[in-house]
């Protein structure tokens, strides 16, 4: 259990691992600085616009990617 409640990934950020957030019960938002080109470890592209839904999802132990946009 951490007390994390809230993050920002910076936009260099290219990977987020399946773990990354594990244990994290007290996190519930996760904003991005840079919002595009993420897809999740089934390769289907994600939507981070919305704080308390990546949150959820980033706690589920699913692995993101980002590239790199023209």
């Amino acid at each position: 259990n951490c007390s994390i409640e809230k993050v920002t990934i910076p936009a260099g950020v290219k990977f987020i691992g399946k773990d990354a957030f594990y244990g994290c019960t007290a996190l519930v938002n996760v904003y991005f600085s840079n919002q595009h080109g993420w897809t999740n470890a089934n390769g289907e592209a994600v939507v981070v616009s919305n704080a308390a839904a990546n949150a959820n999802t980033l706690k589920t132990g699913i692995s993101w990617t980002r590239k790199d946009a023209e």
